[in-house]
Parts: structure tokens; C-alpha cells; sequence
């Protein structure tokens, strides 16, 4: 049953249209959860002197390594096949490596919003960006919806400690 609902998300997610507006929009709102923006964003906190926005970014470095770590650690003892490799008729707009579960850039996005707006408030804003990157990783083909819940659950808990332990 959860299987069966996994990939019937994943398809009605997936399955669409050509559209190449869509498709860039995708691959763009994707970039956000990726190590390269969040480094930039980590960098350019650090770099404001501002000590609650240097704080923010330091704790996302590290909370950068820890998300691929706990990832990395998930991915290899579940072991789950990206959809493109299991399923017919994906949309693929790019091909990842590696196993599906959970997804690294929804994790890793989740873990920004988390930080983000500590400092910055506009919760709505950063957990629907996150949220809008887990989408994106169906949309373009490389991830079932039960791997972008497990990344969003990996990010938010790894951004929730980090805040904690950054205010103490």
C-alpha cells in the first residue's frame, strides 16, 4: 500500500508536460538545496560580522557536514534505487548517482530553512522554499516522495539541534 501511494505521488509529480520554463524553474529551485548556494549562503553570513548571522553560518557548515554524513549513513544502510532505475516512464531531466534514500538536497535545504529563519524569521518562506526543493526532486526524476520526507525529517531535526546549540 505505502509503495503503491509512493509511486503514485511520485508519477503525478513526475509525469508532466514538456515544458521548458517548468523545467528550468526546477532545476533553478533545485540548486538551492545543493552544497555550492549553501556554502555561498554560509559565506556570505560569516562574512556580514554580524554575530547571530556569523553564528548562522558557521552552524551551517557544520550542519552541512552533518546532513551528508547522517545521509550518507541512511542511503547506504536502506539502499533504495532512484525511481529512473526501478520505474518506467520517468522524467529525467538529470541523472544522479547513488541510492534514493533519503534526499540529500531536501535534507540539506531543510537544515538551511531551520537556521535561516532563526535569524531571519519568515518561517513560511524558508520551509516553503525547502519544501519546493523536495518537490523539484521528484519533479526532475531522481527521488520518491518518501525520500524527500525522510531528507525533510533529517534537515529539520540536524537545523533544530543546531539552532538550539548555537543559542546556548
Amino acid at each position: 500500500m505505502l509503495n503503491e501511494l509512493n509511486i503514485n505521488v511520485f508519477y503525478l509529480i513526475n509525469r508532466h508536460p514538456p515544458s521548458g520554463l517548468l523545467d528550468f524553474l526546477m532545476m533553478t529551485i533545485t540548486a538551492l538545496g545543493s552544497g555550492e548556494v549553501l556554502f555561498i549562503t554560509a559565506l556570505l553570513l560569516i562574512l556580514t560580522k554580524e554575530k547571530r548571522k556569523v553564528i548562522a553560518g558557521i552552524s551551517m557548515l557544520a550542519g552541512m557536514t552533518l546532513v551528508y554524513q547522517v545521509v550518507s549513513v541512511l542511503k547506504d544502510w536502506v539502499a533504495m534505487p532512484r525511481p529512473f532505475m526501478v520505474l518506467g516512464n520517468v522524467n529525467l531531466l538529470v541523472a544522479e548517482k547513488g541510492f534514493s534514500f533519503p534526499s540529500h538536497h531536501t535534507a540539506a535545504a531543510f537544515m538551511a530553512a531551520a537556521l535561516l529563519s532563526s535569524v531571519f524569521g519568515r518561517r513560511a518562506l524558508f520551509y516553503s522554499l525547502a519544501a519546493l526543493v523536495g518537490v523539484s526532486r521528484i519533479y526532475i526524476g531522481v527521488h520518491f516522495p518518501l525520500d524527500v520526507l525522510g531528507g525533510a525529517a533529517v534537515g529539520y531535526i540536524v537545523g533544530v539541534v543546531l539552532v538550539k546549540v548555537s543559542k546556548s
